[in-house]
C-alpha cells in the first residue's frame, strides 16, 4: 500500500490533529505500510526535524493568511484553498498513491475531494473544530459563511469517514452521510512514554513541592477548554487541601494569568505554557531525557478535561496521556470525555461550565488515596486498549477493505 496522510498543518507544530497524524504515521511504518505525510508547509520551522517516515512540504506561495481564520474574505480564502489543490495534485502526479487519507473535512478533506474525483479511495478524519460547533463562543469551521457546503461536500464524496468519537459520529450523520461509511477507530496513545521510573525531578524544576498533589490539565488556551473554571476552582482546592499546586499546560494559557493575579492565586495555580512533546527531538514512542511533560502526568494526582459544552473535544488525546500515566480523570461530561471516562471506574464525570462541581470531584478524588489508587490501576488499563498499535491495525483494516473493494469495481 502506498498510503498518503494529508495535513496541511503538521510538526513542529504542536497540537491534538499534528499528533495524530504522526503517531499514526510512525506506526503504519513500522508495520511495513509505505506512508507518507504531505501538505504542510513550514519547510525552515522543521529544518533540523528528523522523522522516521517522509514528510513532503511545500512553500506557502499565497500568503493570505491562515485557512482557519474566520476573518479570511472570501477572495484570499479561494486563494488558499487553490493553493493546496495545486500542492496536492503535484505531490500524487510525482509520487502516486492507492489512498489519501484527509486529517480534517475541511480545509483537507474537501481538497482532496476536489483533486482525487474517486480517482482512489478517499479516508477523512474529522478532528473536532472543522466538524462541531459551538455558536455561543465562535467554535466550529462551519460558522464561516460558504465552508458548512465544502464540509458537506466532502463527507459525502468520502468512501469512509473515521469517527473519534461518538459525537463526531452524530456529527457526521447529520451531515447525510449513511451508517455503512461510518466508521469508529478512537484515538491512540504512545504507551511507552510513561514507563519512565524517576520523575520527582520536574517538581523541583517547576518549584512543586514534593509532598504537594498536582492537579494536571493540558491543552492550548480557547474558552471552549474551560480552564479559566478550573482556576476558579482551585481557590477551594487551596482551602480544603493545603499545598496543592493546578498546573495548567498549553499554547496560550498565559491568558489566565490575570485572572490568577485576580484570585490571588498565584504560587497555586502554576502556568508553564507548551511543553512540547519529545516526538519534536527523538521520535518513535521514546521518552527523552527532558520530557516534562510525560513526568507532569506521572507525578499528578489528578488530570482535569473541563471542556464546557458538546463539542469541546473529540477524543482528547491528553486524557489518553493521562491515563496512559496511570492518572486518575475528572472531565465534564459531555461528548469525547463520555467515550473514555468510566465515572466510579477510571474517573468522575461533573457538569460542564460549574467550578463547584470541578472542585467537588477534584476533592472527592485528592482526599480519598483509595479510590486514587483505583482509578489510577483503570485508567492506564483503558489506556492499553489504545496503543497506536491497535489502532494502526484498525486502519490497515480499513484500508485494505477500501482498496479491495476498489479493485474489485475496476476490474469489473
Amino acid at each position: 500500500m502506498n498510503i498518503v496522510l494529508y495535513s496541511h498543518t503538521f510538526l513542529p507544530a504542536v497540537g491534538g490533529r499534528e499528533l495524530v497524524v504522526h503517531f499514526l504515521a510512525d506506526a503504519l511504518q513500522r508495520k511495513g505500510v509505505r506512508v507518507r505525510v504531505t501538505g504542510p508547509s513550514g519547510v525552515r520551522s522543521a529544518a533540523g526535524l528528523i522523522l522516521p517516515y517522509p514528510v513532503h512540504r511545500y512553500p506557502q506561495f499565497v500568503r493570505v493568511g491562515s485557512i482557519e481564520d474566520k476573518g479570511l474574505s472570501p477572495w484570499r480564502r479561494w486563494l488558499l484553498e487553490r493553493s493546496f489543490v495545486w500542492r496536492l495534485r503535484y505531490d500524487l502526479a510525482r509520487h502516486g498513491a492507492d489512498l489519501v487519507h484527509a486529517h480534517t473535512t475541511y480545509p483537507d478533506g474537501f481538497t482532496a475531494n476536489l483533486v482525487l474525483r474517486h480517482k482512489i479511495p478517499l479516508v477523512i478524519t474529522p478532528h473536532g473544530i472543522d466538524i462541531h460547533e459551538i455558536p455561543e463562543i465562535g467554535h466550529g469551521l462551519a460558522l464561516i459563511p460558504g465552508v458548512r457546503e465544502k464540509i458537506t461536500e466532502a463527507l459525502n464524496a468520502a468512501d469512509a469517514v473515521t469517527a473519534i468519537s461518538e459525537s463526531i459520529a452524530e456529527a457526521v450523520r447529520r451531515r447525510g452521510v449513511s451508517d455503512e461509511r461510518i466508521i469508529r477507530i478512537d484515538n491512540g496513545v504512545d504507551l511507552h512514554r510513561f514507563d519512565r521510573r524517576d520523575t520527582r525531578r520536574v517538581r523541583e524544576r517547576y518549584g512543586i513541592p514534593q509532598d504537594a498533589p498536582i492537579v494536571l490539565s493540558v491543552g492550548n488556551f480557547t474558552p471552549r477548554k474551560g480552564q479559566d473554571y478550573l482556576v476558579r476552582a482551585a481557590r477551594r482546592l487551596r482551602e480544603a487541601v493545603p499545598g496543592t499546586r493546578v498546573v495548567i499546560v498549553g499554547r496560550g494559557t498565559g491568558a489566565l494569568r490575570e485572572e490568577v493575579q485576580r484570585l490571588g492565586l498565584a504560587g497555586t495555580v502554576l502556568l508553564p505554557g507548551s511543553l512540547p512533546p519529545p516526538a519534536l527531538s527523538a521520535l518513535s514512542g521514546g521518552c527523552g531525557d527532558d520530557d516534562d511533560l510525560a513526568d507532569l502526568y506521572r507525578e499528578a494526582s489528578v488530570f482535569v478535561s473541563c471542556g464546557i459544552a458538546e463539542g469541546s473535544e473529540g477524543l482528547s488525546l491528553a486524557v489518553l496521556e493521562a491515563m496512559a500515566a496511570g492518572c486518575p480523570i475528572v472531565a465534564t461530561d459531555i461528548s469525547g470525555n463520555r467515550d473514555i471516562v468510566q465515572p466510579g471506574i477510571n474517573g468522575l464525570l461533573v457538569a460542564p461550565a460549574s467550578e463547584d462541581a470541578l472542585a467537588r470531584a477534584l476533592l472527592e478524588v485528592l482526599r480519598n488515596p483509595a479510590l486514587r489508587g483505583r482509578f489510577s490501576r483503570e485508567a492506564r488499563a483503558t489506556a492499553e486498549k489504545h496503543g497506536w498499535d491497535r489502532v494502526a491495525d484498525d486502519y490497515i483494516a480499513l484500508y485494505e477493505r477500501l482498496l479491495t473493494r476498489r479493485r474489485k469495481r475496476d476490474t469489473a
